[in-house]
């Protein structure tokens, strides 16, 4: 029987490569076209249509990461038929509560009757990124004691649209949600429609670095330490008309004194820390 006959296969390749060199990594991996990357501690799982997937294209993604980090390693490579994959997906995508006030499901996940709680749906694209990591987590506890209502807040490195679609049910007036990664803003878009927001959260396809800032008062930056310390600049530039608050996260526990460095250097005041985990979440405001 040919597979066109029966379900697709997908192959994961499991590859060891440190959390700072992931955007790094995508540049290389998005040139084989998989469907789609998770994102754990320190590994990449990424996944193919197996038809579309050969050992040589293994071989040179693998050639290609280990210049860009020369201790990069292939952990695990396994073949699944299309029916397992999506249920081990589904069932891999549970509920978040979020200290009793935020409710965020998958949209074949209803919340409980008659609950009280925001309701958020964040449907990931197959094997993408969740909104699940602690570093999210970590910003979403800060939103919800600082978010003013009718603000204007920058979500730097939206990923699938939660922060912003938070913030929004918050009371924001207004978000500019960034990414650089157009599989990112694709599923934001699509978690928008899930959510019913037709206005206040604007889509850009960007890197910080290349798009310029409006005045906000408030950026939440859940992005790793080497772009949060290369843009410190550029967040404060954006806040210091409006004396704006900055909610940064996306480190790790031994690098925050690197972060409080740099915030202090630019002129940020630091208001608190929260942990989760091995992970840390920075409330900066303007002095």
């Amino acid at each position: 029987m040919k597979q066109s006959d029966s379900f697709k296969k997908y192959t994961n390749l499991k590859i060891k490569i440190p959390e700072e060199y992931f955007d790094s990594a995508y540049g290389i991996i998005f040139l084989y076209d998989p469907i789609g990357i998770e994102e754990r501690f320190d590994e990449l799982i990424i996944t193919f249509q197996t038809e579309n997937f050969s050992l040589e294209n293994k071989d040179e993604i693998l050639s290609s990461l280990k210049q860009l980090y020369p201790q990069t390693e292939l952990l695990d490579i396994e073949t699944i038929d299309e029916t397992n994959w999506n249920q081990e997906w589904e069932q891999s995508i549970q509920p978040i509560d979020i200290e009793n006030k935020i409710f965020i499901t998958p949209e074949w996940i209803k919340p409980p009757a008659k609950d009280k709680r925001i309701h958020i749906i964040i449907n990931p694209k197959m094997s993408f990124g969740t909104g699940h990591h602690a570093s999210t987590r970590l910003v979403s506890k800060l939103l919800l004691k600082n978010v003013k209502k009718d603000s204007e807040w920058i979500d730097a490195g939206c990923g699938t649209g939660i922060l912003s679609i938070i913030a929004l049910k918050l009371g924001a007036k207004s978000v500019l949600a960034i990414d650089n990664n157009d599989w990112a803003i694709e599923n934001a878009h699509e978690n928008l429609k899930l959510n019913s927001i037709n206005s206040g959260i604007e889509l850009k396809l960007s890197g910080i670095e290349e798009i310029s800032f409006p005045d906000v008062d408030g950026i939440m930056a859940n992005l790793y330490t080497h772009l949060l310390l290369s843009n410190f600049e550029k967040f404060f530039q954006s806040l210091k008309k409006r004396k704006g608050i900055l909610l940064a996260s996306g480190v790790l526990s031994f690098d925050e004194e690197l972060i409080l460095n740099k915030a202090k250097e630019v002129g940020f005041k630091h208001k608190k820390t929260i942990y989760e985990e091995e992970w840390c979440a920075f409330h900066f405001s303007i002095k």
